[in-house]
Parts: structure tokens; sequence; C-alpha cells
């Protein structure tokens, strides 16, 4: 594979899949719109899998500093008894998004790809020698040559609208609201702590200590 393979978006599915390609000797380019890294924590915890699978590449040790544990795994408050799982997997855990971003990012990059901010994919044209890009910055356009396109920026992506790919369906019947807050839980009410049912459809928020918040 002469030509590199082009991700469009940067965040936690692209990053996965720019450090995968490049395990196997595969040249990548990852576009990714924001101008960098940020602090914001678009998920605040990982599942067992997701934990298992970091490992399993090695990129979970450079995470634990930012790690802290769950109060226990529930389905509808519904707690579930998660001892059986003890000493043969990796515990579900609270693990802010952002932190994995940069540890992917970085990985990658160690690895060999390409991993460009700011540079946002607004056309292409795939042909037989592959397909072209083109790629807006704050500085100007270019096209870019890559083997695949890969879309990986998000619900509205850009790429999976110029391809014709329809997304049929209705939006979401509901939203919510999540905010990094640095607060000491041990000043905390009790009935601020932990997962809670909140009626009327507030949101819950999850403040650093990874504790839930109902309000």
């Amino acid at each position: 594979m002469t030509a590199p393979v082009i991700i469009a978006g940067g965040s936690l599915t692209g990053l996965m899949l720019a450090h995968e390609l490049t395990l196997w000797g595969i040249d990548v380019v990852v576009l990714e719109r924001s101008p960098g890294l940020t602090d914001e924590s678009p998920g605040q915890a990982i599942n067992t899998t997701t934990a298992e699978l970091l490992d399993q590449r090695g990129l979970l040790a450079g995470l634990r500093g930012h790690v802290s544990p769950v109060q226990g795994t529930h389905f509808s408050l519904m707690w579930l008894d998660m001892s059986p799982l003890d000493g043969r997997h990796q515990p579900a855990m609270l693990l802010g998004h952002q932190f994995i971003a940069r540890r992917l990012g970085d990985a990658a990059v160690a690895r060999g790809a390409d991993v460009r901010h700011g540079h946002r994919v607004t056309a292409f044209h795939q042909d037989d020698d592959g397909v072209r890009v083109r790629v807006a910055t704050p500085s100007g356009e270019y096209h870019l040559h890559g083997s695949f396109l890969v879309a990986a920026d998000g619900e509205d992506s850009t790429v999976r609208a110029a391809a014709g790919i329809d997304f049929p369906g209705a939006g979401p019947a509901n939203c919510g609201l999540v905010a990094d807050v640095e607060i000491a839980v041990a000043d905390l009410p009790p009935e601020h702590r932990g997962s809670k049912f909140c009626p009327g459809g507030a949101s819950t928020r999850r403040c650093r200590s990874g504790r839930g918040c109902c309000g």
C-alpha cells in the first residue's frame, strides 16, 4: 500500500483505528477539525470490554493515574454483582475520555501516524488509484491522495454526506449534559452522591471524583 489511509476524525474511534493500522505498518494520516487536544471530557467511564482492549494493546497502564474506581455497576439502578469477574477481567472504571484520546494519539504518533489538528475534510473523489481528499485548514486548502478514506467524523459526518450515504431515522428523543467540575466529594450532602433517579428528565452530571450527581 503506497498511499496512506486517511482518517477523517481524530477522536477516540479515529485515533484507535490509527493506532491499529500503524501496528501493521500502514501509513496513516488523521485529519481532525478541532485545533488541538482539549481537557473537556465527552465521556467519563469505560466498560470492562474497553478496558481489556486497551490493556491488550499496552495502553491501559499509562492511564491508571487518571482512573477512579466505580461505586458499582447498575442497570436502571438495579445493582449487579460483579464479584464473579474479580481476578478474571479488567473492571469497569471511571476514566475521562480526554485522557484516552491523548494516550491513543501519542501512541499512534509514536508508531508513525500523522495526526493533523485544525484540518477538516470538505470533499473527496474516489477513482481507480484511491481517493483524493480536499482539506481545509486555517491557512488555506490542499488536496491529499490516499488509498482509503475512513469516516470517523461523528454523527454529522461530512464524509458520509459527501458519499451519499443516507442516515434514516429520527433525531434523539432526549439529551444530556456533561460538565467537568472540581469538587470535594466529602463536602457533598449524601443525597447528591452516587447514581440517582432524576424525575422529570433532569440531567445527570458527573464530577471529577467520578460520582454521579443528580441535578
